[in-house]
């Protein structure tokens, strides 16, 4: 296939376009996936004070961090499939024994773990001219240059294992790419 890629204004066109089609064709899966992070939200805003003083909170943290992706990645496959393949069901399917929906996870973990690990390399980062603050900001700023590489290379293949596209990965086109897959699987 050798389309052109669309201009910003065409593509966020499409965007809204397709999120149109989803609300339109999968409208169940919608609801249930509004009702999972409504939920999480409630769960987060009213987990009583007690549970913070006997269990650590960066676990509850940490749970509630997993749940999103876990409860979520049902719809976002179905949409992903529904975008790309025209595939529309009519149904929530939380099956974790699935290898898609397994590798679809493991995936979506990435992002979850660099969500408190962005907020820790931002506080080290200081105008402060002494050597180990200059030392701390650099390594700072080369850190969240990494992860906004990883971000913006999963965008594309968050799509690509919801379909279950053969050789779905980092690809060879990334020269630390058996690094990567060591440190994470």
């Amino acid at each position: 296939m050798n389309r052109e890629t669309p201009g910003i204004w065409k593509a966020a066109t499409l965007v809204w376009c397709d999120t149109g089609h989803v609300l339109r064709k999968l409208p169940v899966l919608t609801f249930v996936a509004l009702l999972i992070v409504l939920a999480l939200e409630l769960v987060l805003f009213y987990i009583p004070t007690a549970v913070w003083t006997h269990v650590p909170a960066i676990l509850l943290f940490a749970g509630w961090l997993v749940a999103h992706p876990f409860l979520l990645a049902p719809y976002l496959i179905a949409v992903h499939r529904f975008i790309i393949l025209g595939e529309a069901t009519a149904i929530y399917r939380l099956v974790p024994t699935d290898k898609g929906f397994q590798r679809y996870l493991v995936w979506s973990l990435v992002p979850a773990a660099m969500i408190p690990t962005t907020s820790r390399l931002i506080h080290l980062i200081s105008l402060d001219m002494s050597q180990p603050s200059v030392i701390s900001t650099i390594a700072a700023v080369v850190a969240l240059a990494a992860m906004a590489l990883v971000a913006a290379r999963m965008i594309t293949l968050f799509p690509a294992v919801a379909i279950d596209a053969p050789d779905a990965g980092w690809g060879p086109q990334w020269p630390i790419r058996k690094a990567i897959r060591g440190a994470l699987f």
